[in-house]
């Protein structure tokens, strides 16, 4: 997965406790703010359908990165402006959309750094298939920093998604079609 751009999906809120653990020393805070139109497979939910499924995002992303007294990425708050997610079947003439508004909070205990690890918490509405409950709250994701991109923004590969989680089985139900 994708820390703030392909599975959205990912966003989180920061508690008090963590912000109340920056040390005053720590840098100021780097915002960077992207416009993103972007369809991909989604390898997961296709196999799980068994025919293809593609996740389209599109609105505004906002990352802010916080760094240690030593310049180290150590916090990660990731959130959205007018963004959308559709899930998208061709094959079956298939689709819906819903309002992105989760936000997703990463800790990099060791630093942003390559194979470091890495925590996602994603609260706010997860995903919504028509006909069911949304999925949402708190959702807590293990990963590891797999890249860097050129502006500096941590690229995150996290665990699959938490037990209990029932959106690709009531996806591939609802692309299926009648």
């Amino acid at each position: 997965m994708r820390s703030c751009v392909l599975i959205v999906l990912s966003f989180g809120l920061v508690t008090a406790g963590l912000w109340l653990a920056i040390p005053a020393s720590a840098a100021s805070p780097t915002r960077v703010s992207f416009d993103v139109d972007s369809t991909v497979l989604s390898r997961r939910t296709t196999a799980a359908c068994g025919f293809p499924v593609y996740l389209h995002q599109s609105g505004t992303f906002v990352v802010t990165l916080f760094k240690d007294a030593t310049g180290s990425t150590v916090r990660e708050l990731d959130s959205t402006r007018g963004a959308r997610i559709a899930w998208e079947a061709p094959t079956k003439g298939t689709s819906f959309a819903y309002p992105n508004n989760a936000r997703a909070h990463y800790d990099y205990p060791q630093g942003a750094s390559l194979g470091a690890p890495a925590t996602l918490i994603v609260t706010g509405q997860f995903d919504k298939v028509p006909g069911y409950s949304a999925d949402a709250g708190r959702f807590v994701f293990a990963g590891e920093v797999i890249d860097i991109t050129p502006e500096g923004l941590p690229v995150v590969d996290t665990d699959p998604l938490p037990s209990g989680h029932n959106s690709i089985p009531n996806r591939c139900a609802v692309l299926a079609g009648p």
